[in-house]
């Protein structure tokens, strides 16, 4: 409807409706929507994933690590299979799957074209598993390819891993791209790290005021 009348609320209301969605509805919606009528009235005041952004201030600051840190805790802290995920941001230096000596599965050139390609299928495939049951997506390192991707398609992923896990957890590039400004105002919790050097001081409030202008 495009208007919800009253009677309309009272019918719903009768007919125990878990929930209405409005079209067009995207695939995260759809997703959250059926898990929330499968956990039952005891989810709806927690159903939404925890975004967890990590920002370095400069390069060599130890942001990869206290990532995977804070990733495993959530893991650990949470029950399910799909409690934590981690999305490795660093398409051409990441470094994540490295850290913990796994194969970086995903490929970025499969989806860039067509992001409507990508769903909960083809993102697991291309997820790599720690033996903990930490899911982490990584791409694999292709440092002479200089490629901005589609905002659109890292959004779409995004969207895809924040309907099927409590947490994610996002290790970002120290470079500002086009995707950035909206993966920062879609995070619950933004870190940056940082080190004790002047340079390093400096740049770290001006990313503090470019983040808050966003």
């Amino acid at each position: 409807w495009r208007t919800c009348e009253p009677y309309v609320m009272r019918i719903l209301v009768q007919m125990q409706i878990a929930d209405f969605l409005m079209k067009p509805v995207s695939t995260a919606d759809l997703v959250r929507a059926c898990l929330r009528a499968l956990r039952g009235p005891a989810s709806l005041d927690n159903d939404e994933a925890e975004i967890y952004s990590f920002v370095p201030a400069a390069g060599g600051v130890g942001n990869t690590v206290l990532a995977l840190q804070a990733a495993f805790l959530l893991h650990r802290s949470a029950r399910g299979a799909a409690s934590t995920c981690v999305v490795d941001l660093n398409f051409q230096h990441g470094s994540c799957a490295e850290y913990l000596d796994l194969e970086p599965r995903f490929e970025m050139s499969e989806v860039e074209n067509d992001a409507d390609r990508l769903d909960h299928q083809l993102l697991d495939a291309m997820m790599s598993k720690h033996e903990s049951g930490l899911a982490v997506l990584a791409a694999p390192n292709k440092p002479a390819e200089q490629k901005t991707f589609d905002p659109k398609v890292v959004l779409r992923v995004l969207d895809l891993a924040s309907a099927y896990f409590d947490n994610v957890v996002l290790d970002l590039p120290r470079t500002w791209f086009p995707w950035t400004a909206a993966i920062l105002r879609g995070s619950n919790h933004v870190f940056i790290t940082a080190e004790m050097t002047v340079p390093c001081i400096r740049h770290t409030q001006r990313l503090i005021k470019s983040i808050e202008a966003e």
